[in-house]
């Protein structure tokens, strides 16, 4: 039976333990370890992660006597991980039922796969926890991709493409691919996806593997509330990546010149849209980043990006018109 190590680091977050702990003891198919990470929180995290390991002999509790961070806490996990299959689990998200059996039997059975990931659902903050469709779960196919692949897919539409409640990881990769980045706060996980996939295949299944809580906690909150904050640290990961192990990928100028020129192209249109809205500032701020990514766009806008997503279009025109329809109704009588 495979065996899989999750992490779980956990800071001020011990009123989450309860329904995220639970969704890792439950799955089947697999031998489990689990390692919660109490990262010094002034809560009662460390009490109730103390409680739930009294019931159940998997499960181990650190607790540090000062706050190291995300990265930190996530790198510790690596350091203990030793078994087949490794996931770092925030302590505020769950795991979908069946999620390790799905991963571990598409894994077993090829070993080039170092990744494998899935799809989240997300739990609003004071909602239910959603449950998956069975009918949908069943009928779910796996794809796969080379790794050059997927980093070509993250190049071209340059997001997190992978959910980390979902990203199941085969622990020699993990340990060949190192550590997170405690440079890259908000993107430490894109770029690590980038590595895995420079040194092995990432295979994707439609089936709901994890479930995501979105409360006004998240730590990603400062980053997209402010935009801006958003571009500069994909960047950072993509240019953090390109340094370093993207180096060794093939084509690889031709893959950094295509992310940098795709995220250019989403901030300029960002930044347009901002401009309609009558946010100047911020519609400043993302045409002045596409511009240093992408000297170009001064002389020739990227219309391409446009003509690629029609969804964009659609947005385009739509902003347009609450920014029309907001002027004729400012001059109403």
């Amino acid at each position: 039976m495979a065996t899989v190590d999750i992490v779980v680091p956990c800071y001020r977050y011990g009123h989450f333990l309860r329904d995220c702990v639970p969704s890792i003891w439950t799955q089947e198919g697999v031998d489990l370890r689990v390692l919660v990470i109490d990262d010094a929180s002034p809560d009662d995290s460390f009490e109730v992660a103390t409680e739930l390991a009294a019931n159940d002999r998997r499960i181990e509790v650190v607790r540090h006597r000062e706050n190291r961070g995300l990265v930190a806490t996530l790198n510790e996990g690596i350091d203990w991980a030793e078994s087949d299959y490794f996931l770092a689990l925030s302590a505020d998200d769950l795991l979908a039922p069946g999620c390790f059996a799905r991963a571990v039997a598409v894994m077993d059975r090829h070993p080039e796969v170092g990744l494998f990931h899935g799809a989240e659902l997300p739990l609003r903050s004071g909602g239910s926890i959603p449950v998956a469709d069975q009918a949908k779960q069943s009928a779910a196919g796996t794809r796969f991709m080379t790794g050059l692949d997927y980093i070509e897919l993250t190049c071209r539409i340059p997001v997190n493409h992978v959910g980390t409640s979902t990203a199941l990881i085969r622990t020699s990769v993990q340990k060949a691919a190192g550590y997170y980045n405690p440079k890259l706060p908000h993107t430490s996980d894109l770029e690590m996806w980038l590595r895995i996939a420079a040194i092995s295949d990432v295979a994707k299944t439609d089936a709901v593997q994890g479930i995501r809580r979105w409360h006004s906690a998240n730590m990603s909150n400062y980053y997209f509330e402010v935009v801006t904050r958003d571009f500069s640290a994909r960047h950072a990961g993509l240019e953090c990546f390109f340094e370093t192990a993207g180096t060794h990928v093939p084509d690889a100028e031709r893959l950094h010149g295509l992310a940098l020129r795709r995220l250019a192209e989403e901030a300029y249109w960002s930044g347009l849209a901002y401009a309609m809205r009558g946010d100047l500032g911020m519609a400043r701020d993302l045409v002045a980043f596409a511009y240093r990514l992408a000297p170009t766009f001064k002389v020739l806008p990227p219309v391409g990006y446009l003509l690629r997503r029609q969804d964009a279009i659609h947005r385009v025109f739509e902003v347009m018109g609450e920014a029309l329809w907001g002027k004729r109704q400012m001059q109403l009588p």
